[in-house]
Protein backbone atom coordinates (compact mmCIF):
# COMPACT_ATOMS: atom_id res chain seq x y z
CA UNK A 1 0.00 0.00 0.00
CA UNK A 2 1.37 3.68 -1.04
CA UNK A 3 2.28 5.64 1.98
CA UNK A 4 0.71 9.29 1.85
CA UNK A 5 3.12 11.89 1.67
CA UNK A 6 2.32 14.83 4.91
CA UNK A 7 2.27 17.71 1.57
CA UNK A 8 -0.67 14.80 0.37
CA UNK A 9 -2.54 14.48 3.94
CA UNK A 10 -3.01 18.61 3.71
CA UNK A 11 -4.10 18.96 0.61
CA UNK A 12 -6.48 16.49 0.89
CA UNK A 13 -7.96 18.13 4.47
CA UNK A 14 -7.49 21.58 2.81
CA UNK A 15 -10.00 20.66 -0.24
CA UNK A 16 -12.45 18.64 2.43
CA UNK A 17 -12.22 22.25 4.28
CA UNK A 18 -13.16 23.99 1.11
CA UNK A 19 -16.24 21.54 0.34
CA UNK A 20 -17.31 22.29 3.79
CA UNK A 21 -17.31 25.71 3.43
CA UNK A 22 -18.96 25.51 0.27
CA UNK A 23 -21.53 23.01 1.45
CA UNK A 24 -21.78 23.69 4.81
CA UNK A 25 -24.28 21.25 6.98
CA UNK A 26 -27.84 22.08 8.34
CA UNK A 27 -27.23 25.09 11.28
CA UNK A 28 -27.45 24.22 14.74
CA UNK A 29 -30.37 24.77 17.36
CA UNK A 30 -29.30 27.58 19.43
CA UNK A 31 -31.85 26.53 21.68
CA UNK A 32 -30.03 23.54 21.97
CA UNK A 33 -26.55 24.89 22.10
CA UNK A 34 -27.14 27.91 24.14
CA UNK A 35 -24.99 29.76 21.31
CA UNK A 36 -24.94 31.01 18.26
CA UNK A 37 -26.03 28.30 15.33
CA UNK A 38 -22.77 27.12 13.23
CA UNK A 39 -24.09 28.82 9.81
CA UNK A 40 -22.13 28.08 6.15
CA UNK A 41 -21.31 31.74 4.48
CA UNK A 42 -20.95 32.38 0.92
CA UNK A 43 -18.69 35.39 1.74
CA UNK A 44 -17.78 37.67 4.30
CA UNK A 45 -20.89 39.45 5.12
CA UNK A 46 -23.98 37.45 2.90
CA UNK A 47 -24.85 33.97 4.58
CA UNK A 48 -27.12 31.39 2.58
CA UNK A 49 -29.53 30.15 4.78
CA UNK A 50 -30.51 26.54 4.06
CA UNK A 51 -33.00 25.06 7.05
CA UNK A 52 -34.81 27.58 9.52
CA UNK A 53 -32.51 28.95 12.56
CA UNK A 54 -33.57 28.05 15.64
CA UNK A 55 -33.70 30.81 18.48
CA UNK A 56 -33.99 29.47 21.87
CA UNK A 57 -33.60 30.99 25.22
CA UNK A 58 -29.95 32.82 23.26
CA UNK A 59 -29.39 35.85 21.47
CA UNK A 60 -28.53 35.64 18.08
CA UNK A 61 -26.28 38.48 16.73
CA UNK A 62 -26.21 38.69 12.98
CA UNK A 63 -23.07 41.06 13.82
CA UNK A 64 -23.81 43.51 10.46
CA UNK A 65 -24.13 40.70 8.49
CA UNK A 66 -27.11 39.62 5.50
CA UNK A 67 -28.53 36.93 5.69
CA UNK A 68 -30.39 35.02 2.62
CA UNK A 69 -32.93 33.00 1.08
CA UNK A 70 -33.46 31.17 -2.19
CA UNK A 71 -36.79 33.35 -2.77
CA UNK A 72 -37.36 35.07 -5.89
CA UNK A 73 -40.02 37.83 -5.05
CA UNK A 74 -42.67 35.45 -3.47
CA UNK A 75 -45.71 35.50 -1.77
CA UNK A 76 -46.27 31.94 -0.87
CA UNK A 77 -47.42 31.37 2.25
CA UNK A 78 -46.53 27.87 2.64
CA UNK A 79 -42.65 28.93 2.44
CA UNK A 80 -40.43 28.45 5.61
CA UNK A 81 -38.50 31.43 8.15
CA UNK A 82 -35.53 31.81 8.12
CA UNK A 83 -35.51 32.50 12.04
CA UNK A 84 -37.65 30.82 14.38
CA UNK A 85 -37.54 32.49 18.14
CA UNK A 86 -39.30 29.90 20.77
CA UNK A 87 -38.92 31.87 24.05
CA UNK A 88 -36.92 34.39 25.96
CA UNK A 89 -34.80 34.80 21.86
CA UNK A 90 -32.84 38.02 20.46
CA UNK A 91 -32.63 38.21 17.33
CA UNK A 92 -30.36 41.60 16.15
CA UNK A 93 -28.06 43.86 14.42
CA UNK A 94 -28.79 42.54 10.44
CA UNK A 95 -30.02 42.33 7.08
CA UNK A 96 -32.56 39.58 5.81
CA UNK A 97 -33.60 38.95 1.97
CA UNK A 98 -34.64 37.25 -0.33
CA UNK A 99 -37.12 35.15 1.78
CA UNK A 100 -40.92 34.82 1.56
CA UNK A 101 -41.05 34.77 5.29
CA UNK A 102 -38.64 36.34 7.37
CA UNK A 103 -39.04 35.63 11.39
CA UNK A 104 -41.69 33.64 12.87
CA UNK A 105 -42.12 33.96 16.86
CA UNK A 106 -43.22 30.77 18.43
CA UNK A 107 -43.79 31.61 21.87
CA UNK A 108 -42.57 34.17 24.82
CA UNK A 109 -40.34 37.56 25.59
CA UNK A 110 -38.42 37.36 22.79
CA UNK A 111 -37.35 40.31 20.98
CA UNK A 112 -36.16 41.35 17.12
CA UNK A 113 -34.02 44.28 17.23
CA UNK A 114 -32.03 46.87 14.59
CA UNK A 115 -32.82 44.55 11.59
CA UNK A 116 -33.64 45.45 8.37
CA UNK A 117 -35.95 44.00 5.65
CA UNK A 118 -34.94 45.83 2.24
CA UNK A 119 -37.51 43.97 0.11
CA UNK A 120 -40.62 42.52 1.81
CA UNK A 121 -42.00 39.37 0.22
CA UNK A 122 -44.93 38.10 2.15
CA UNK A 123 -44.17 38.29 5.92
CA UNK A 124 -41.28 39.85 7.17
CA UNK A 125 -42.11 38.89 11.46
CA UNK A 126 -44.95 37.29 12.25
CA UNK A 127 -46.65 35.40 15.77
CA UNK A 128 -47.21 31.64 14.29
CA UNK A 129 -47.64 29.29 17.10
CA UNK A 130 -50.84 29.28 20.02
CA UNK A 131 -47.90 29.51 21.95
CA UNK A 132 -47.47 32.86 21.24
CA UNK A 133 -51.26 33.31 23.30
CA UNK A 134 -49.31 33.26 26.81
CA UNK A 135 -47.23 36.68 25.47
CA UNK A 136 -49.30 39.05 26.80
CA UNK A 137 -48.31 41.61 29.33
CA UNK A 138 -44.86 41.84 30.14
CA UNK A 139 -43.93 38.04 28.54
CA UNK A 140 -45.38 40.15 25.33
CA UNK A 141 -43.06 40.20 21.84
CA UNK A 142 -41.64 42.85 20.47
CA UNK A 143 -39.91 44.33 17.58
CA UNK A 144 -37.65 47.69 18.23
CA UNK A 145 -35.69 49.69 15.56
CA UNK A 146 -36.23 47.66 12.64
CA UNK A 147 -36.91 49.01 8.81
CA UNK A 148 -39.53 47.35 6.81
CA UNK A 149 -39.57 48.26 2.97
CA UNK A 150 -41.22 47.54 -0.38
CA UNK A 151 -43.83 45.28 1.03
CA UNK A 152 -46.77 44.61 -1.89
CA UNK A 153 -48.66 42.93 1.27
CA UNK A 154 -47.79 43.32 4.98
CA UNK A 155 -44.57 43.97 6.56
CA UNK A 156 -45.80 42.29 10.41
CA UNK A 157 -48.85 40.04 11.05
CA UNK A 158 -50.44 39.58 14.46
CA UNK A 159 -51.81 35.78 14.72
CA UNK A 160 -51.68 35.48 18.43
CA UNK A 161 -51.24 36.95 21.71
CA UNK A 162 -49.50 40.43 22.21
CA UNK A 163 -47.15 42.13 19.76
CA UNK A 164 -45.21 45.60 20.44
CA UNK A 165 -43.78 47.38 18.30
CA UNK A 166 -41.42 50.33 19.05
CA UNK A 167 -39.52 52.68 16.95
CA UNK A 168 -39.80 51.03 13.85
CA UNK A 169 -39.82 52.29 10.23
CA UNK A 170 -42.00 51.28 7.43
CA UNK A 171 -41.65 52.94 3.27
CA UNK A 172 -43.13 51.95 0.22
CA UNK A 173 -45.52 49.48 0.65
CA UNK A 174 -49.88 48.68 1.66
CA UNK A 175 -50.36 47.26 5.04
CA UNK A 176 -47.66 47.78 7.57
CA UNK A 177 -49.11 45.83 10.70
CA UNK A 178 -51.78 43.60 10.07
CA UNK A 179 -54.17 42.14 12.74
CA UNK A 180 -55.52 38.71 12.00
CA UNK A 181 -59.12 39.72 11.31
CA UNK A 182 -59.66 35.51 10.66
CA UNK A 183 -58.73 35.33 14.68
CA UNK A 184 -61.42 34.83 17.20
CA UNK A 185 -58.66 35.04 19.63
CA UNK A 186 -58.17 38.76 21.49
CA UNK A 187 -55.41 40.34 19.99
CA UNK A 188 -53.39 43.31 21.39
CA UNK A 189 -51.04 45.54 19.24
CA UNK A 190 -48.99 48.19 20.37
CA UNK A 191 -47.19 50.67 17.98
CA UNK A 192 -45.33 53.64 19.60
CA UNK A 193 -42.72 56.29 18.09
CA UNK A 194 -42.82 54.39 14.13
CA UNK A 195 -42.47 56.27 11.16
CA UNK A 196 -44.51 55.55 8.22
CA UNK A 197 -44.03 56.84 4.64
CA UNK A 198 -45.60 56.40 1.48
CA UNK A 199 -48.04 53.49 3.18
CA UNK A 200 -51.45 52.54 2.45
CA UNK A 201 -51.99 52.60 5.77
CA UNK A 202 -50.04 52.84 9.57
CA UNK A 203 -52.14 49.35 10.61
CA UNK A 204 -55.07 47.08 9.67
CA UNK A 205 -57.58 45.25 12.35
CA UNK A 206 -61.12 43.70 12.31
CA UNK A 207 -60.79 41.50 15.20
CA UNK A 208 -63.55 39.50 16.03
CA UNK A 209 -62.84 39.85 19.80
CA UNK A 210 -64.34 42.47 21.74
CA UNK A 211 -61.10 42.51 24.23
CA UNK A 212 -58.85 42.98 21.27
CA UNK A 213 -56.60 46.32 20.61
CA UNK A 214 -54.57 48.31 19.23
CA UNK A 215 -52.68 50.59 21.59
CA UNK A 216 -50.61 53.67 19.60
CA UNK A 217 -48.97 56.69 20.81
CA UNK A 218 -45.86 58.91 19.10
CA UNK A 219 -46.16 57.76 15.57
CA UNK A 220 -45.94 59.98 12.42
CA UNK A 221 -46.88 59.40 9.12
CA UNK A 222 -45.52 60.81 5.62
CA UNK A 223 -47.99 60.37 2.55
CA UNK A 224 -50.05 57.53 4.05
CA UNK A 225 -53.58 56.83 2.81
CA UNK A 226 -57.02 58.55 4.80
CA UNK A 227 -57.62 56.68 7.11
CA UNK A 228 -54.19 55.95 8.09
CA UNK A 229 -55.81 53.44 11.00
CA UNK A 230 -58.09 50.75 9.49
CA UNK A 231 -59.66 49.68 12.61
CA UNK A 232 -63.36 47.95 12.19
CA UNK A 233 -64.24 45.35 13.59
CA UNK A 234 -64.90 44.34 17.64
CA UNK A 235 -61.02 45.69 18.10
CA UNK A 236 -60.88 49.35 19.81
CA UNK A 237 -58.13 51.80 18.89
CA UNK A 238 -56.42 53.40 21.79
CA UNK A 239 -54.33 56.31 22.65
CA UNK A 240 -51.96 56.44 24.73
CA UNK A 241 -50.09 59.00 26.73
CA UNK A 242 -47.55 57.21 28.95
CA UNK A 243 -46.15 53.97 27.30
Amino acid sequence: MRMQTPTTILTRALLAGALLLMFGKAPLEAGRTKTQPLLPERDRNTVLVRKPIIVDSAVFDMQGKTFSGRDRDSQREDGEPLFILKNNAVLKNGRIIRSAEGVWFRGINSLVENVEFPDVYEDAISTRSAKCRRAVGEKRNRVIGCTFSHFKDKAMQLNAGELEVRGCTFTDGVTSIRQNGRSSEPLVLHVYDCTFRNTHNMAKADGKNPRSRVYRAGNQGQNVNDPEWEITGKTKLIDRRKY
